[in-house]
């Protein structure tokens, strides 16, 4: 067990050491009615492409392949909680309304030490395919460390669909079989597959992994699923809208919304497994975080 948590400490103190944590908070507003995409976030990568003044955001992103290193979060009333995400089966078409503020935020993951180049105009507005809108920077927040808590438990509330992979969980020596199998996905967050999904994410930031190299996330998996138990959860499996695709037809993907609540066997255990989750709480977990997807809250009871 201490072996365990040593390499994931490891890893996660590697990724802070190396990488530095950017969430750019906005208000967004339009002056007229918008129709949506299916993924709210869509507009404001929109928004970023579209702007002169936010050239180096859009020109990080696009040199970033796999994984991302800009996130871009679904919009959100303020207050509310509620983020703009089409589902299938629920009435009404996302819109914006004229006048009226949303909340957005763009998380950047920097490798490079000139940060100033990444931060954004306060204000600026944009012309983009869906319409006119304007973004406001309201806070800017430097992450470089996430500081370890012991809570007893603590409830994961998924704010937006999240999609977690199976194939985490395939053992080393069959890793190679499965790579060649389509990915399937999972309606249960075991703690292992959340623990696993956050590892694997920041392994790819590192270099340190491929498809084919699932050891580590696997192991991780194995090791929270038997630390860590599930204490209650009120779950509900959706099924989300991406958009078209190239020949018109409409890309679904399914995954959970509600929240679960975890507690850690032990005080080293809870570190590990909370620190995951609060660097989760930043980037998103599991598939499309990029888009929005995946996007998590954490509250904590010691």
């Amino acid at each position: 067990m201490i072996e365990m948590l040593k390499k994931v400490n490891a890893i996660v103190e590697e990724f802070l050491r190396t990488r530095s944590l950017i969430r750019i908070s906005y208000r967004v507003k339009s002056r007229d009615f918008i129709m949506l995409p299916p993924l709210s976030s869509n507009l404001l990568k929109a928004a970023v492409a579209s702007s002169e003044d936010l050239r180096d955001i859009w020109e990080m992103y696009a040199e970033s392949k796999r994984p991302r290193k800009v996130l871009y979060k679904a919009l959100r009333l303020p207050g509310s909680g509620g983020r703009l995400v089409a589902l299938e089966g629920k009435k009404g078409l996302l819109h914006m309304d004229p006048d009226k503020f949303y909340e957005a935020e763009i998380v950047l993951i920097s490798d490079s030490n000139a940060l100033m180049s990444y931060l954004p105009k306060p204000y600026v507005s944009v012309k983009t395919p869906y319409g006119e809108v304007e973004l406001e920077v309201t806070t800017i927040d430097i992450i470089r460390e996430i500081p370890a808590s012991t809570a007893g438990s603590v409830r994961v509330r998924f704010l937006t669909p999240t999609i977690l992979s199976k194939k985490i969980a395939t053992p080393p020596w069959l890793s190679k079989r499965a790579s060649a199998l389509k990915d399937s996905y999972s309606l249960l967050p075991t703690p292992g597959l959340l623990a696993g999904s956050v590892l694997k994410n920041l392994l790819e930031h590192l270099g340190e992994i491929g498809k084919k190299d699932q050891r580590v996330p696997y192991m991780a998996l194995r090791f929270f699923d038997l630390f860590v138990e599930e204490v209650d959860h009120e779950l509900k499996p959706v099924t989300v809208l991406l958009g078209k695709d190239d020949k018109g037809n409409m890309r679904r993907g399914r995954g959970i919304i509600g929240w679960i609540n975890y507690r850690a066997m032990n005080e080293g255990v809870a570190r590990a497994f909370v620190r995951l989750l609060k660097i989760a709480e930043i980037v998103g977990v599991g598939k499309s975080r990029g888009i929005g997807l995946g996007e998590i809250s954490l509250f904590l009871d010691s």
